[in-house]
């Protein structure tokens, strides 16, 4: 392991202590002083890194929720914030209201349901059942392997690029794959009611029909 990749594992341990709710107020101050040293010995070791230690990526609620972990009081934020759209896109989708146009929640059938949950620590899974076919998805045999494959419809994935921004709003990551670096708040998967993973964005080439 070269000096770099030592303190980049450092920086996720202490961000990790960072944002555990378990980490007292002293400790995680300290924590975040250590972390910024760290992030100005990795500067140093490589100048093209940034010396402030500020991931790629941050969520817009991130900075307001650093604190807690990726479990429980997390979890319920991010269930508020599916049922609050949901709410809104069945208020403005009443009689006499303009729903918004291209509210993936507002053309959601209401079998559709959400749970959110955390396998482990560093980790959320958001599933969604109750899909109806002719709504999300069509079925087709896998040739020449005998099994059933999905093909998602245009609206199911958009529904499902709507749910990954709202749970990734408290996200971050800093991870670099060119050099097998990874560091997140928390890894994100959406399924459907099957287990299988749903796309995270419309640049998956959905059914149209």
């Amino acid at each position: 392991m070269t000096a770099a990749a030592k303190l980049r594992e450092k920086i996720s341990y202490l961000s990790a202590l960072i944002d555990d709710n378990r980490t007292g107020a002293g400790e995680r101050q300290a924590a975040e002083s250590a972390r910024a040293r760290v992030a100005a010995a990795l500067a140093k070791a490589e100048p093209e890194q940034r010396a402030a230690w500020e991931p790629w990526f941050t969520g817009a609620k991130y900075r307001a929720t650093q604190g807690l972990p990726a479990n429980g009081q997390l979890t319920r934020l991010i269930r508020d914030d599916l049922k609050l759209a949901v709410k809104m896109a069945r208020a403005t989708a009443g009689p006499g209201a303009v729903a918004l146009a291209g509210d993936p929640f507002a053309t959601m059938p209401a079998s559709v349901k959400f749970s959110v949950t955390t396998p482990h620590y560093g980790s959320v899974r958001i599933k969604i059942a109750g899909i109806p076919e002719e709504w999300g998805y069509r079925t087709e045999v896998d040739r020449p392997y005998p099994g059933v494959n999905r093909v998602y419809r245009e609206a199911l994935v958009r529904l499902s690029e709507a749910v990954h921004e709202i749970a990734n709003a408290y996200n971050y990551d800093n991870s670099d794959i060119q050099s097998d670096y990874f560091c997140k708040r928390y890894y994100l998967s959406v399924t459907d009611e099957t287990g299988c993973s749903l796309p995270q964005s419309m640049s998956y080439r959905y059914e149209e029909h």
